[in-house]
């Protein structure tokens, strides 16, 4: 049967394409926090991360990288770290580790051989990305067992494994250490995407395993760092 367009009709669904348009850019705007003091935002979207509003410290150099008066939205913690406390070792080490890879990337080399903050020729951004890929080269390190220094050549020691696969299951791979580590802190992903990309069940017992083998990855980082121990939970 064959539908006639009235005005009443067009107008109708005009009024509920508008509606549920409004609804979407709500939900949105909830989930940046728009509206919620000052900083620089993304876009509203819902496949966007949540935010949150604070200062960003410079580690390098000490102080904070906000301008005073300001606040900057920064990705929400991941589920692994937004329960530990402000200076728990594990969250800086976290910190250290997000930051170095992100440096990495992101320090661009100098067009035109430009100069630096000290007059001299710019390298580029070589001396950064050394400094943070050193950086990075200990925290893997440390998060494997391995020791911080090894001899030119030696072949890579075997990586620490969170959840093995001794029978072979097919479709199951093992879980390596630090690679969760990366998807989590640097990709934003959860320690269930993990597991399941890996073939495992995410159930609870596997993931309170891997849970506790990341924190216990972090500890044993922050440690090798100089940064130390977290303290035991009080029964």
């Amino acid at each position: 049967m064959t539908r006639i367009a009235t005005p009443g009709r067009a107008a109708a669904r005009t009024a509920v394409d508008k509606m549920n348009c409004a609804i979407i850019a709500a939900a949105a705007a909830r989930r940046q926090g728009h509206g919620r003091g000052e900083g620089a935002r993304a876009p509203a979207a819902l496949g966007q991360a949540r935010r949150d509003l604070g200062t960003v410290p410079d580690r390098d150099r000490g102080g904070a990288m906000t301008p005073a008066g300001y606040r900057t939205a920064t990705a929400r913690l991941p589920r692994l770290l937004a329960d530990l406390a402000e200076g728990d070792p594990r969250r800086q080490v976290a910190a250290m580790l997000a930051d170095a890879v992100e440096r990495i990337g992101a320090v661009a080399a100098s067009p035109q051989g430009g100069r630096d903050h000290s007059g001299g020729v710019s390298d580029g951004g070589a001396t950064t990305r050394v400094k943070h890929a050193e950086r990075l080269r200990r925290i893997r390190a440390a998060v494997n067992g391995w020791p911080l220094r090894s001899l030119p050549g030696a072949p890579e020691p075997a990586p620490r494994i969170v959840l093995g696969n001794p029978r072979r299951l097919a479709g199951r791979k093992e879980i390596r250490a630090f690679p969760p580590l990366i998807a989590v802190v640097c990709d934003g992903r959860s320690l269930r995407d993990v597991i399941e990309a890996a073939g495992w069940c995410a159930n609870g017992r596997t993931q309170r395993r891997v849970t506790e083998a990341a924190l216990e990855c972090l500890d044993d980082a922050a440690d090798a760092l100089g940064l130390g121990r977290a303290e035991p939970r009080r029964a």
